[in-house]
């Protein structure tokens, strides 16, 4: 028998801070969550109106798609005006922009694309002085803004 152990270990480490409403989950890049302890300097801020991690007895699964956490990640980037992500089941991630209205970017697919169809329509809107309600760039071919609150 070797009288040797060799242990490897992976520290997780939270890239997203997402208050799920009853709790402050830290959520690392592959969708793992752990509770949160204070701040961590550099991480996302997601917040939900309603629940929707997935947490279940088994702290090694996935609370949410990597990918979900990808694109939180990736719209902090060249959004350095976002301070709080807020997520929902149909419009995915979302932020409310300094003009005043909320921008809805969903939850997958190239963010790089929608933060760039998303800082063109911005152009657009404010050189026609328009001040809509709401801006969707969840399509990123087919971008969109509201200027009336849509019937629910």
């Amino acid at each position: 028998w070797p009288n040797q152990v060799e242990i490897t270990v992976h520290e997780r480490i939270p890239v997203v801070e997402w208050d799920d409403g009853d709790l402050t989950w830290w959520l690392s890049s592959d969708g793992i969550a752990f509770l949160g302890r204070g701040a961590f300097p550099g991480e996302v801020r997601v917040e939900t109106e309603e629940p929707l991690l997935e947490v279940t007895s088994d702290p090694l699964e996935p609370v949410v798609a990597p990918s979900y956490i990808e694109a939180a990640v990736l719209l902090k980037g060249p959004l350095p005006e976002i301070e709080v992500l807020y997520a929902d089941r149909e419009h995915g991630l979302s932020f409310l922009d300094p003009h005043g209205w909320r921008v809805y970017f969903g939850s997958d697919g190239d963010m790089v694309e929608k933060v760039r169809a998303y800082q063109f329509l911005v152009e657009h809107i404010t050189a026609q002085g328009v001040q809509p309600l709401m801006v969707s760039v969840e399509d990123p071919r087919a971008p969109f803004y509201s200027l009336q609150r849509q019937r629910q």
